[in-house]
């Protein structure tokens, strides 16, 4: 969705990141340490994308939790 915001003369557009490309970010950042990235469930929460993930390499699985700013798509935590 594109937003166009008026701030005094300068007019700001603002794009809010969508599922898609949230699963599009999610899997570029594990990619190059997992050999399998699983997205199981994924929540816009007070303008905050919170993916929740399984991941698979060389014997191991693990879950990690990714919050990705839905403004600018750029990733704050993973845990």
């Amino acid at each position: 969705m594109l937003r166009s915001i008026t701030n005094g003369w300068v007019k700001l557009f603002m794009v809010d990141i969508d599922g898609f490309e949230v699963d599009r970010i999610t899997r570029n950042f594990f990619q190059l340490h997992y050999n399998s990235v699983d997205i199981v469930s994924k929540i816009l929460q007070d303008d905050i994308w919170i993916v929740k993930v399984f991941l698979f390499s060389f014997g191991q699985n693990l879950s990690r939790v990714l919050s990705i700013e839905s403004k600018t798509g750029r990733i704050l935590n993973c845990e």
